[in-house]
């Protein structure tokens, strides 16, 4: 069942007629301002939460609630259309596209202080581990 034929049951207001049965848009989850924000560009719905997942979620719950509104008020399906001014969609694609290309290549290099502290931490364990046992001690974990 499409999110506009779920919400027509809901509420019995029948989906206009030149709504498509199944509709997407372009969506991204960006970090901004120490939180994350997920946008459907095509709606221009935003959400914000903690996590990618809650920002992802408050989108799809407004999304929701809009197209059951837009259904509601008997829009057509271009009436519900909002789509982003160009720009900030180019933001998006240009935020997505440098993830892809910098970030994604770069990871195993951004982690390496912390991979390299764990192996440190690992020998200091074994060595540890090793020298009780030679003094007949039991050694700690």
């Amino acid at each position: 069942m499409s999110i506009a034929e779920e919400s027509a049951v809901r509420s019995r207001t029948p989906v206009p007629d030149d709504w498509p049965d199944l509709f997407s848009s372009p969506a991204f989850v960006v970090p901004e301002a120490g939180r994350w924000t997920a946008v459907a560009t095509k709606f221009s719905l935003v959400g914000v939460g903690d996590t990618p997942g809650e920002a992802w979620q408050q989108m799809d719950e407004l999304g929701r609630d809009y197209f059951e509104a837009c259904r509601d008020e008997g829009l057509s399906w271009s009436e519900v259309l909002r789509p982003m001014p160009i720009a900030a969609r180019a933001k998006l694609w240009t935020w997505r596209v440098l993830l892809a290309v910098v970030f994604v290549p770069l990871a195993p290099l951004l982690l390496l202080p912390a991979l390299r502290e764990r192996a440190r931490r690992h020998r200091r364990f074994e060595r540890d581990f090793v020298a009780a046992q030679l003094n007949g001690q039991h050694a700690h974990c």
